[in-house]
């Protein structure tokens, strides 16, 4: 019995001397420190972000771009620098080119646009720095400008294009006749394409599907030339279906052939000749007399004046020596 109440009054003792101390505690203080210690773990943490921003910041972006060609002596070259922040936050970077140096501040995923003017005729390096090390380069030219020809160009037209269509052609052919290579615009109808020409050389160019009208072409060089020149797609005719023309008929007058020539024959000739001459030499005078024959002698058709000539002179004579001989028969009898 003695031994249970000396327990609970230990247990008592304990208990009072807690609640005396829970007491005694103030509560202030307790929240006060509680605060102070999450300030200085944000602290720490907003440190270690720095830290860890700026260690693993990245190098920037750089991309150069030049203005128009100048002519030898002057100083009007411009060269720009694009620098891109490739980080999250802002980053403060510095610019330097032909010993002149620019600070530019650009934010996290931003570009800004740094040029610089009066230049000379050259090769330039632009150099970018950033904070903790980070950098980037880039380079850029300043080109001399020549004393340019124009090009020379000619346009053909293919064919022609059928009402409301739009199959019309173009081809374009452009000379360069300057020393060195030209890159041409060329711009019809709100469509452009670009063509390499080398020095005194020739390159073609051709547009599609272009409707019938007239076309004004721009050509551009990248030498500072420009010229246009004028083209026109035709329309086709309309052609005119049959039994639509219009118009009166012109009447055909038959033409007469000419009628045959016909050539008449040659008359046919008749001679008596002597059947037989009688031998002279002969003494019989109780020969009887010849008889005669008549021979139908033909002329050719296409006989001559000449053969005709000798007929009519042979005929005679022949007559008359028959008549003669007869005669002497005659007397002898």
């Amino acid at each position: 019995m003695f031994v249970k109440s000396i327990t609970w009054c230990s247990v008592t003792v304990v208990a009072v001397l807690a609640a005396a101390l829970l007491t005694t505690a103030p509560v202030s203080a307790h929240s006060d420190d509680t605060h102070q210690n999450t300030q200085t773990q944000n602290q720490n943490d907003g440190d270690n972000d720095s830290d860890d921003k700026n260690f693993k910041l990245k190098d920037p972006i750089v991309n150069t771009e030049t203005g128009a060609c100048i002519f030898k002596g002057e100083h009007e070259g411009t060269i720009g620098i694009d620098v891109t922040n490739p980080n999250h936050h802002k980053v403060t970077y510095k610019v330097t080119l032909d010993g002149k140096t620019k600070t530019v501040e650009v934010e996290g995923g931003k570009t800004e646009y740094v040029p610089f003017t009066h230049l000379s005729i050259g090769d330039y390096t632009a150099e970018v720095t950033g904070p903790h090390g980070t950098k980037a380069s880039g380079s850029a030219s300043i080109i001399e400008c020549h004393e340019h020809e124009l090009p020379t160009v000619t346009v053909d037209a293919c064919g022609c294009v059928d009402t409301d269509q739009h199959n019309g052609h173009l081809t374009l052919t452009i000379q360069n006749t300057n020393d060195y290579a030209v890159t041409y615009t060329v711009r019809i109808d709100g469509h452009s394409k670009d063509v390499f020409v080398d020095a005194h050389s020739t390159n073609t160019v051709t547009f599609d599907c272009l409707k019938a009208g007239d076309y004004e072409i721009s050509i551009s060089g990248d030498d500072c030339t420009h010229l246009c020149v004028h083209a026109t797609v035709k329309e086709c005719p309309q052609q005119t279906q049959p039994g639509q023309g219009g118009g009166t008929t012109t009447p055909v007058t038959p033409v007469t052939p000419p009628a045959p020539v016909v050539t008449p024959a040659a008359p046919v000739a008749q001679t008596t000749l002597p059947a037989q001459l009688p031998n002279t030499s002969a003494t019989d005078t109780t020969a009887a007399a010849p008889a005669t024959v008549v021979a139908k002698v033909q002329a050719p058709q296409t006989a001559s004046a000449a053969s005709l000539a000798l007929i009519a002179l042979g005929l005679p004579m022949l007559i008359a020596a028959a008549v003669l001989r007869r005669k002497q028969l005659n007397n002898e009898a």
